[in-house]
């Protein structure tokens, strides 16, 4: 191609081939061109895939944070309803054995002088003989 380009500035394009050359130089280059454009739209749409199952990813994410969420603070609220069971009278809404056991059980609670108070309630020994003692209690 150089020596066609000094052909033509010394002799003019007539008695040249530059023409042809050119063409089939800009065709080259177009298809280069269209090559290349191609190859990074190929590659765009990859990244942009990519992106989009990236923020699927943190979606499904944020959605598994929150159900895990919701799920801690019903079993939270769960265990307050069974630990009320376990250690309040349903009838009275005292403190019932259970939890004056686990009171009486803890030493650092405890530090001073503690006196206990027991009562007897009338025909609870028949609750206890017919129902037996959990019932009683």
């Amino acid at each position: 191609m150089k020596i066609e380009i000094e052909a033509v500035r010394n002799k003019g394009y007539e008695n040249t081939d530059i023409v042809n050359m050119s063409e089939i130089y800009f065709t080259m280059a177009d298809e280069t061109v269209y090559a290349a454009e191609s190859y990074s739209e190929k590659i765009a749409i990859k990244i942009r895939t990519i992106e989009l199952l990236s923020a699927l990813d943190m979606l499904i994410l944020v959605i598994l944070v929150i159900m895990q969420t919701l799920k801690a603070m019903q079993m939270a609220m769960q265990n307050r309803l069974l630990e009320q069971k376990a250690f309040v009278d349903a009838h009275t809404g005292l403190p019932n054995k259970n939890a004056c056991n686990e009171l009486l059980n803890k030493k650092d609670i405890i530090t001073d002088s503690t006196a206990c108070i027991m009562f007897d309630l009338n025909n609870l020994k028949t609750v206890h003989d017919t129902m037996g003692h959990s019932a009683g209690d």
